[in-house]
């Protein structure tokens, strides 16, 4: 999911309103719902790093900072709805989501705690 999340983005092909022909989205999604399910301690950073590795070697058409950026702003969204669909008020939403979002199951805990 997260290679062809970071392959799609390297290649400039990023969701936009409501264009997700890969459904890119719905693989996010997935990934963050993975990573909770299991307690996984993988942080996104880590995660978009080693995908970023194994595209190194692939024609790539932007530079990894910014794809990695777009990463996080894309991946920000999907634990917004994640969090929203637990019944966590928006504003707890938003200021989880200030605080950093790198560490998922730390999002979710400081979330509840809120």
């Amino acid at each position: 999911k997260i290679d062809t999340i970071v392959g799609c983005f390297s290649i400039g092909i990023i969701p936009t309103g409501s264009q997700d022909p890969y459904a890119l989205r719905r693989q996010a999604a997935g990934i963050i719902q993975i990573i909770l399910a299991h307690g996984l301690k993988l942080p996104l950073d880590r995660l978009f790093d080693l995908s970023l590795e194994v595209h190194s070697g692939k024609p790539i058409k932007r530079e990894a900072a910014d794809i990695r950026k777009d990463l996080y702003e894309f991946f920000a969204l999907r634990v917004k709805n994640v969090l929203s669909e637990q019944g966590i008020r928006y504003d707890v939403v938003d200021a989880v989501m200030a605080a950093g979002y790198n560490d998922l199951r730390q999002t979710v805990n400081r979330a509840a705690a809120v």
